[in-house]
């Protein structure tokens, strides 16, 4: 036998009671925080602790081994739970991860033991880890990837600015020649929000050019100003991932390089991938600008325009312009995953402000992203008052567009979130009556136009068949789950329930609908 230094003992008796039993036999043995033993785990241990401390021979010893002390990661990320990364997560799995504990949370098995995302390795992570094993739960938490612990270039490790939530944060040099790349493992492929926590200083964009595994698309996503780089805000984007390691990098755009990073929060979603970026596009949308009133879209993924690798999804957006006379250019500017406080934040409106002029309009549908506390990047709760908003709540972000659309002579519209069915069938009920109450508010504060889209999307299809409806939807499309984003046929009959609604409303873009 070979002895193992006095402060292994312990890891070393638990790794061997765990490796000859089960997940449930080794779950028994322990208290209900699954880190501490109860009376029987307490007995077998100290029956192999008796066992441990037989006389050795000199043949039998060794020098006491010293734990590698890690600054910098080592290779790719281990997956989360399996921290020997054998490809299974099992007995083994948790004896490390108790040793981690243990041992004070040592970065060794850091990453991959932090299954709650709140970057350390506690008691909490161990219940997780017991749980999956015991089959109480089969996912953990959204798993956080610290910034100090990536792969960058041009760019230093900081700690000056306070606020961030790791051990340091990256800065990255004022160049366009600098980058972070994330390495990232995920159990599944998908569709990922990706949530970068940052810190920007300046008072201008910081955009960078987002990559994922070297692939020939990017995606540009702006980081405008948090007003200090002692403020750290979480700015989100979707991003499409495989099974297993994916590398995430972020190249700067400007000179001034890119913001602070401080973490990047993975989390699942339904939600499909932004279009990618086409500067062909870009110079397109600043040449619409025209003597003909332009109405422009301020949206999410409901009403984004896909192109045609996407079909059958498309968004409401992308048909408006065949309801309108050849008087009106449509200038559809939805983006996936926005909210009413992360299209403000990422500079989403203001894009449209920098151009919109007399006599233009400013659709504005939001609504289905507000409401997750889980996701502070977009949480806009609304809070009831359109007078005097609390701020941070629907309505205060709200109040952007419609102050913002009015002091440049156009008109606001505003409408309640399109109709889900998801675990709906019919009759169908509109959701988001909470979203309905706070336009119709502002709506008459302000004096603007307002159309409950929700409302008329179920008057209509309650009186389609019921499959016809679901085909209005990618679940009904593809046999998925997904009954909030449109097919084609859905996106072009909700298009034309909005066109039916502004019709109705007493303004000029009324005649100009077919």
């Amino acid at each position: 036998m070979i002895p193992v230094r006095h402060d292994q003992q312990q890891d070393w008796l638990h790794c061997s009671l765990c490796l000859k039993k089960s997940a449930n036999e080794v779950s028994n043995l322990y208290m209900t925080d699954g880190l501490h033993p109860n009376r029987a785990g307490a007995t077998r241990l100290a029956e192999l602790m008796y066992q441990a401390i037989q006389p050795l021979t000199p043949q039998q010893i060794e020098p006491p081994v010293t734990d590698p002390v890690i600054t910098e990661p080592a290779g790719d990320p281990l997956p989360q739970g399996d921290l020997n990364n054998d490809g299974r997560i099992n007995a083994v799995d948790l004896t490390l991860a108790k040793r981690t504990v243990l041992n004070g949370g040592a970065y060794q098995y850091q990453q991959a033991a932090d299954l709650n995302g709140d970057l350390k390795t506690d008691a909490e992570d161990i219940r997780l880890l017991t749980a999956y094993l015991t089959g109480q739960a089969t996912e953990f938490a959204d798993a956080k990837y610290a910034a100090a612990e990536q792969q960058f270039e041009k760019g230093v490790h900081e700690s000056t600015n306070a606020g961030f939530t790791y051990k340091d944060y990256i800065n990255l040099d004022n160049s366009t020649e600098s980058s972070i790349t994330y390495a990232v493992n995920v159990r599944q492929a998908g569709n990922y929000l990706c949530t970068f926590n940052i810190a920007n200083g300046s008072a201008n964009d910081r955009s960078m050019m987002i990559t994922v595994n070297g692939g020939n698309d990017k995606w540009k996503q702006s980081f405008l100003t948090t007003g200090a780089w002692t403020v750290w805000e979480e700015r989100a984007i979707v991003l499409p991932l495989t099974a297993g390691i994916n590398r995430i990098r972020l190249q700067s755009n400007t000179a001034e390089g890119g913001p602070n990073f401080d973490y990047l929060r993975l989390t699942l979603t339904d939600e499909p991938v932004p279009e990618t970026y086409d500067p062909a596009q870009e110079q397109t949308v600043q040449q619409l600008v025209s003597d003909k009133p332009t109405l422009y879209v301020a949206s999410d993924s409901t009403a984004q325009s896909y192109s045609a690798s996407k079909a059958p999804q498309q968004g409401w957006g992308y048909y408006l312009k065949d309801d309108f006379s050849a008087n009106v250019t449509v200038d559809n500017r939805a983006i996936a995953g926005r909210s009413s406080k992360s299209f403000y934040d990422n500079g989403r409106l203001q894009s449209i402000l920098d151009v919109i002029k007399p006599g233009d309009y400013l659709l504005v549908d939001f609504g289905i992203n507000d409401g997750g506390a889980s996701n502070p990047e977009r949480y806009a709760p609304t809070c009831g008052n359109a007078d005097n908003p609390t701020t941070g709540s629907f309505e205060y972000y709200m109040t952007f567009y419609i102050k913002g659309a009015l002091d440049k002579g156009a008109t606001p519209i505003l409408m309640s979130p399109t109709l889900s069915i998801k675990n709906q069938t019919q009759p169908f009920k509109a959701g988001y009556r909470n979203i309905d109450s706070a336009c119709q508010a502002l709506a008459k504060k302000y004096n603007i136009p307002y159309f409950d889209l929700g409302a008329a999307m179920v008057n209509d299809f309650n009186k389609r068949d019921y499959n016809t409806v679901k085909g209005y939807y990618m679940g009904g499309a593809t046999g998925g789950t997904d009954f909030t984003h449109f097919t084609e046929s859905g996106a072009k009959i909700t298009a034309g329930i909005i066109c039916s609604g502004i019709k109705a409303m007493n303004i000029p873009l009324a005649n100009e609908v077919r």
